[in-house]
Parts: structure tokens; C-alpha cells; sequence
């Protein structure tokens, strides 16, 4: 048996001290590859990094939409300039240029664009305001990026608080689009009203923990054809054991159980199902 975990932050400082200790706990529990990827510039350099040195991994190059500030300018050739604006509150951190984004998507070890996405979920400890127009426009520009680069896409996909808001933006953005880039959401969260929406556009799902959380989310999963499923950790988030907060590739066995056990098929058929999908998705 071998999984695949499909989004794993290890280039996140969670895992700066005991990394090789967590990639070989993954390897005895079966997790034979993992995709790492980024919510900004200083994170997807690490994600290179660690695909560079781990050949188990590999990386994903992408802006988390919690970290957008403001649209003008971005991706024109006039203007302020090029690039994705990271701000926390009034103050720019950091400025992703686009040829820099460009050129990461060159490595022969990147094999996505991600995460990247719609996040409308207003929280005080958000470092800027929630601009969906900001947010549609830059995710459209991404999906042009990924039909031009040949990547896939990782998409994060989170509406406003008991709404399915992002997720109609999504299905609007895509319908500009023909053919779609590939795309999966990962740590999908939307109901099966939704689900069939997007598959019936060529989306594929990905199922975390979170699916645990609701009765809904659970018979969402167990009403997704096979063939469009993924599934992940989302480390350090999401762990499946109280007694340890930071969530790890490990643990996908464990979420994989479980999951198996709710579509009612056994765990050797969901990792094979689930591994070759992710393998032929991110061609690796």
C-alpha cells in the first residue's frame, strides 16, 4: 500500500527542527510522496529547497489569496509593479514579482501552481481586508498563468461564514475558461449541491480531517465518484489525533482509514485510487 499525500506544508517553520524525523515516520507509514505547497515568495523558495534535497518531494509555487492586498496593477506591464502584494495591514511585507513566479514554474521539480484561490472568511487575524474583487481578478489571471506554464492548479477555496459565495465565484471564473486547467481544491469544504457543480466542470476534489467535522462533509465525500478524489494532511493543520496539535504526512493513514471505511471500500482500494490519481494529475 502506498498514499500519496497531496498537500503537506513542511516548508513551514513547524517542521524547521525535526523534518527528516517526520519524513521517515511518513515513509514507514506508506506515504511514498508528498507535494509541498506555498502560500507566498519566501515559502515557495523553501518549497524548492526541499524538493531539491527530498526526492519524495515535490513543490507547488503559489500566493494563498489570505495574503493578497489590492489588484491596480498586478500582472500589467504599466504601473505599480509587477507581482503579487503580501501585506500585513497598511505595511507591504513582500512583493512576489511575476517573472520571479514565472521562473520558479520552470523547475523540473514544481508541478503545480499553489496554493492559490478565493478565501472570503473574515477573521480578526487576517492581515488584510477581504477584496473578492481583488481576489477574482488575480485568480483569473492565474488560470491564464496555468493554461500558459502547463501546470495544474491547487486551488484554496473558502467562503464567507455559512455560505457557498467562493465557490460561485470559482464556477463563474471557470465558465470564461475552455479548455480548464487542470485543478484540484484541496481541503474541499463545500456541500454536494456544489460538488456536482464542479466535477460536472472537470474539478477534483481533495479530503483532509476536516470531512470528520460535519455529517454533510462526510456524505459529500461518500457520493464523490472515486476517480476525483484526492486526499491530504494539510500538516501542520487538521491533525486527526487530540493529543497532538501539529498534524504530519503520518497521519494520512490514518484519514485514509477512516475514509475508506465512509465510502465504504477498503484502504488498499482508496490509496490505489487516490495514489494513481494524484500521480497522473501532477505527473509525477
Amino acid at each position: 500500500m502506498t498514499l500519496i499525500d497531496t498537500h503537506a506544508h513542511l516548508n513551514f517553520s513547524d517542521f524547521q527542527n525535526d523534518l527528516d524525523g517526520v519524513l521517515e515516520r511518513a515513509k514507514q507509514k506508506g506515504v511514498e510522496k508528498i507535494i509541498v505547497p506555498s502560500a507566498n515568495k519566501s515559502t515557495a523558495l523553501e518549497s524548492l529547497n526541499l524538493s531539491a534535497k527530498y526526492p519524495q518531494i515535490y513543490s507547488a509555487i503559489g500566493v494563498h489569496p489570505f495574503y493578497l492586498a489590492g489588484a491596480g496593477g498586478l500582472f500589467t506591464e504599466n504601473g505599480s509593479p509587477i507581482g503579487f502584494y503580501l501585506a500585513n495591514g497598511s505595511k507591504t511585507q513582500e512583493v512576489f514579482h511575476l517573472n520571479d513566479f514565472k521562473q520558479m514554474l520552470k523547475n523540473n521539480k514544481v508541478v503545480a501552481i499553489g496554493e492559490v484561490g478565493l478565501d472570503y472568511f473574515e477573521s480578526s487575524t487576517r492581515p488584510t481586508k477581504v477584496n473578492k474583487k481583488a481576489q477574482s481578478e488575480i485568480l483569473f489571471k492565474i488560470l491564464g498563468i496555468a493554461l500558459e506554464s502547463n501546470k495544474p492548479l491547487i486551488l484554496h477555496i473558502r467562503p464567507t461564514a455559512n455560505s457557498m459565495d467562493a465557490f460561485l465565484d470559482l464556477i463563474k471564473i471557470a465558465g470564461k475558461f475552455s479548455p480548464l486547467p487542470r485543478s484540484v481544491i484541496h481541503c474541499y469544504s463545500g456541500n454536494w449541491k456544489i460538488a456536482q457543480k464542479l466535477i460536472s466542470l472537470g474539478f477534483f476534489l481533495s479530503f483532509t480531517q476536516m470531512t470528520f467535522y460535519s455529517q454533510g462533509s462526510l456524505e459529500t465525500f461518500a457520493k464523490t465518484p472515486l476517480q476525483r478524489i484526492m486526499i491530504e494532511t494539510d500538516s501542520p493543520f487538521l491533525s486527526p489525533y487530540k493529543e497532538q496539535k501539529r498534524n504530519e504526512p503520518a497521519f494520512l493513514k490514518k484519514i485514509a482509514k477512516e475514509l475508506a471505511y465512509a465510502k465504504g471500500i477498503t484502504l488498499e482500494e482508496l490509496s490505489s485510487a487516490t495514489s494513481q490519481t494524484a500521480k497522473e494529475f501532477f505527473n509525477i
